[in-house]
């Protein structure tokens, strides 16, 4: 394949070879676009770089659409694990602040995990992303918060009136 380069790019791809701060991925594509503009053939270069014929092509293709800019960074692919649906998410944070299991104090991943139908990773990201602690959260029935309610203010108005 023939490659034509510009001086000032052979300058920067040569600057990053001999430097620290490029990664040795993009000294690889640095090496395979040097390498093709002084006319190696493709096997030598393959058998010095260790890499196939198609990453061959795609670092030269790359280059020729789009310069040094194409060699600095990696197509994005999407994950391979889709996101999970936000009904669940939102099942995780209500079970996590408003209930608790039953014969425990509170969630623990691996329990809320098999009560939604998710792994227990997912759970801790949940919890995480949304800065949840699940044994921090204090769960109380609406009776014990009303009555709680009630003595205070029981417990308030008397000394309210005391004061002058």
């Amino acid at each position: 394949m023939k490659l034509e380069l510009a001086p000032e790019d052979r300058t920067k791809l040569e600057r990053w070879l001999k430097g620290r701060a490029m990664s040795d991925k993009i000294k690889d594509r640095a090496r395979i676009v040097l390498m093709t503009a002084d006319n190696r053939p493709t096997s030598e270069l393959m058998e010095i770089l260790g890499v196939a014929n198609k990453t061959l092509n795609l670092w030269r293709r790359r280059y020729i659409e789009e310069g040094l800019e194409g060699l600095l960074k990696g197509k994005t692919r999407p994950s391979r694990i889709p996101p999970l649906p936000t009904e669940k998410v939102q099942e995780v944070i209500a079970l996590t602040l408003t209930g608790k299991p039953a014969h425990a104090t509170h969630w623990s991943c691996r329990t809320m995990a098999e009560h939604v139908g998710i792994s227990r990773m997912s759970v801790n990201r949940i919890w995480k992303e949304h800065k949840l602690k699940p044994h921090q959260v204090k769960v109380s029935n609406a009776g014990s918060l009303k009555s709680s309610t009630m003595s205070m203010a029981s417990i308030w108005s008397p000394l309210k009136e005391m004061d002058p």
